[in-house]
């Protein structure tokens, strides 16, 4: 581009370079490195100041004024970049480099569709063997042993005795009656616990002689 803007004509195009290498600076003892933009009618007292330099064209445009505000602020800029990364790289030399671990390796494979939840069975998909049926509780299995419709079962009247308090606290005996199922054959005889208790004999005097 440098090649192209010698070229032009003087008036037609007007360039902007940088500037960077060292110079003196008021009240430093050494040269310093600095980095600013000059126009190109400016260029040969710039380089003038330095030592070292090395100058790169930095744009061109149609008219040969320049905004020297423009370039002023971007000379700021320019140089403070410049100092920033001077004092990041002294800090990488003295801290050291802390990697990224977040940095994206290559293609995110691509997220699969949810497979849909398994659809409940309805009551009349369901096997026969699997069909849930209704639990029989001791009661139930011992009523149903016990009902007096059953064959070869019938009811009877039971006389128990029963002993209880009073209202003045005593203790009584007293008869119920309630019905209990039994088989025929327990039927046609009492049970032993209801036959009448035998009398027992009395007690004989010892002989005396």
């Amino acid at each position: 581009m440098q090649d192209w803007h010698k070229g032009q004509a003087d008036a037609s195009v007007y360039a902007t370079y940088v500037v960077r290498g060292l110079r003196n600076v008021e009240n430093s003892g050494t040269p310093v490195e600095t980095i600013e933009l000059v126009g190109a009618d400016a260029l040969q007292a710039a380089q003038a100041q330095y030592t070292t330099s090395v100058c790169l064209l930095y744009a061109v445009q149609a008219h040969p004024n320049y905004d020297a505000p423009l370039l002023a602020a971007v000379n700021r800029e320019t140089q403070r970049d410049a100092e920033m990364f001077t004092r990041s790289m002294a800090d990488m030399h003295t801290l050291g480099v802390i990697p990224n671990q977040h940095t994206p390796s290559g293609e995110r494979p691509a997220v699969q569709p949810a497979a849909p939840p398994p659809r409940a069975a309805a009551p009349d998909d369901a096997p026969a063997d699997r069909v849930a049926k209704p639990e029989r509780t001791p009661e139930a299995t011992r009523e149903a042993s016990d009902h007096p419709d059953k064959p070869g079962r019938k009811r009877r009247l039971v006389v128990r005795k029963v002993k209880t308090k009073n209202e003045k606290g005593y203790t009584v005996t007293r008869d119920v009656e309630e019905y209990e199922t039994c088989s025929e054959d327990e039927g046609a005889r009492a049970p032993a616990s209801e036959a009448p208790a035998a009398p027992k004999p009395a007690a004989q005097a010892p002989n005396r002689r």
